[in-house]
């Protein structure tokens, strides 16, 4: 499986769909609106993948019907694979192996499947989850609406405004007059006085100074971001400081690589 996707899936049906076809692989599928993004499947009558395109042009895409990232091999597939080399399985394995005739299957797959290969995407992945799980907040100190997942041992002051979807997790401190607005704050995460997340993922341990604006951000564990700060679409990398009355728009702040 990919590491970079959220999905609902029923694992012992896709093998019990595997072991009935005697399929040799068999790939998770899904349906997107854009197929150029992703590895095309083409079906037969039977659910034996007929054919395949890596990441077509539009006018290659002969299928909405996309690789959904997910697998279920047989283990002599492996010994297609080798040892010394990068060797992709959807644009090395499969093409191999459907060259050589072997049964490669596909199975679609209900539910929610989402790609959160990208830090927005992994913000939709968050207010999906938080949408279905969450629940109406009723406390006479926060202003709240909407779906919200809010820990047991989460701190919150008065005069906080939830707006859900809003996930806020375990040890997190919510200061008075803060706003969490379509965020999802993770364990430990800090909004100090009248500081605002919205639309954003605060990762673990990091605070958001007091007056500062989160907008359509990650700020990654660690961070601490100045007060009077204002970020919009940017990603701050881990144990970053952003300085107090900073103003960042589209921009990614991070460590050189070593």
């Amino acid at each position: 499986s990919m590491g970079d996707i959220l999905c609902d899936l029923d694992f012992k049906a896709l093998y019990d769909f595997h072991k009935r076809k005697g399929a040799a692989v068999t790939i998770a599928l899904t349906e997107v609106s854009d197929p150029t993004q992703y590895g095309v499947v083409g079906l037969d009558g039977n659910g034996r993948i007929a054919k395949f395109k890596e990441k077509p042009k539009a006018e290659e895409a002969f299928s909405n019907l996309v690789n959904a990232g997910i697998y279920v091999l047989e283990p002599e597939v492996l010994e297609f694979v080798p040892p010394d080399q990068k060797f992709d399985f959807a644009k090395d394995l499969f093409p191999k192996l459907m060259s050589k005739g072997l049964g490669l299957y596909g199975s679609k797959i209900d539910g929610v499947w989402m790609d959160i290969g990208q830090p927005h995407d992994l913000w939709k992945a968050s207010m999906a989850i938080v949408t279905r799980e969450g629940k109406p907040l009723h406390r006479k100190d926060v202003t709240s609406e909407g779906p919200v997942i809010l820990d047991e041992t989460a701190r919150v002051e008065q005069g906080v405004t939830i707006r859900g979807p809003c996930y806020v997790g375990p040890a997190v401190f919510l200061g008075k007059g803060s706003i969490a607005d379509n965020s999802c704050l993770y364990e430990g995460a800090r909004l100090e006085t009248n500081a605002i997340a919205e639309k954003s993922i605060i990762l673990e341990g990091s605070t958001i100074g007091s007056g500062a604006h989160i907008v359509d951000s990650v700020v990654s564990r660690d961070c601490v971001i100045g007060d009077g700060a204002r970020i919009v679409s940017s990603i701050i990398g881990e144990g970053m400081t952003v300085r107090a009355g900073s103003r960042l728009e589209n921009a990614t702040v991070s460590l050189p690589p070593r």
